[in-house]
């Protein structure tokens, strides 16, 4: 009985940190990637009219779509897995890629981009889309992020809960921040092209922390909205369309 208890708990640890990740192809002559990278607590339901974008202006890209859960995004071994995962479909499809990350889903994206140039393979990097993206990486971003999407949850209770699963992730929040920038911020990827889909009243990531950002970085385009957070789509369909659109051309 105890045995069969201590294998199902495990069936089921290994299930919370398999990544949820589909490939969708709608042509053979596949001639690049796109690698899109939700927001937390994403599924494929929530991005479809991302999806459905991409399919309309490129038929003929793949498209790896990254859908990260609420917490497990804030577990290295989970977030190591996924941009691992996606690594391995890159670099089998071996076509550049173009990244589209959603607000947390810059976390994932970090190690990812770090395990491409570690390997060699900053040439499949394209370009790079963050919408409603990067999310400040600290203990309070975290919080912000949840009460935004759990209203209903007192704040003090979401600060005691996620204090207790980094706890119990081991995650070391300092260190784990300060690589999650170093990275975005590699002199390496400043000749990469960026588009930063921003919102002027964006609730979790202030206009004044994306421009500190930016300061660090080279070779961007920045368009803005005014939106909630992770609505610039739903909030003005043509200009983000547009801008999509554009940035693919260039």
């Amino acid at each position: 009985m105890e045995r069969s208890i201590l294998l199902k708990n495990k069936k089921y640890f290994f299930k919370l940190l398999e990544p949820k990740i589909k490939i969708i192809k709608n042509k053979n002559n596949i001639t690049h990637q796109i690698c899109f990278i939700g927001f937390q607590g994403s599924n494929l339901k929530k991005v479809n009219k991302y999806i459905n974008l991409y399919q309309e202006l490129v038929p003929n890209y793949q498209i790896n779509v990254f859908t990260p859960n609420y917490f497990q995004n804030y577990d290295q071994n989970y977030v190591y897995n996924a941009a691992y995962k996606l690594d391995e479909i890159i670099k089998k499809e071996n076509k550049k890629v173009i990244f589209h990350v959603m607000s947390g889903g810059a976390y994932p994206l970090s190690v990812l981009l770090n395990k491409m140039i570690l390997d060699d393979n900053l040439n499949l990097i394209d370009k790079i889309i963050y919408d409603s993206a990067p999310v400040s990486c600290n203990f309070c971003s975290g919080v912000r992020a949840l009460t935004e999407t759990n209203k209903f949850v007192p704040e003090y209770l979401i600060k005691k809960s996620l204090s207790l699963y980094l706890y119990k992730a081991k995650l070391p929040i300092n260190t784990w921040c300060s690589g999650f920038y170093n990275i975005l911020n590699s002199p390496l990827l400043y000749q990469k092209e960026k588009l930063f889909l921003t919102s002027i009243r964006d609730p979790l990531i202030p206009l004044d922390e994306t421009m500190e950002f930016l300061k660090h970085q080279k070779n961007y385009k920045l368009v803005k909205f005014d939106s909630d957070h992770g609505k610039n789509i739903i909030h003005d369909y043509e200009l983000y369309k547009k801008s999509i659109t554009n940035f693919l051309r260039n």
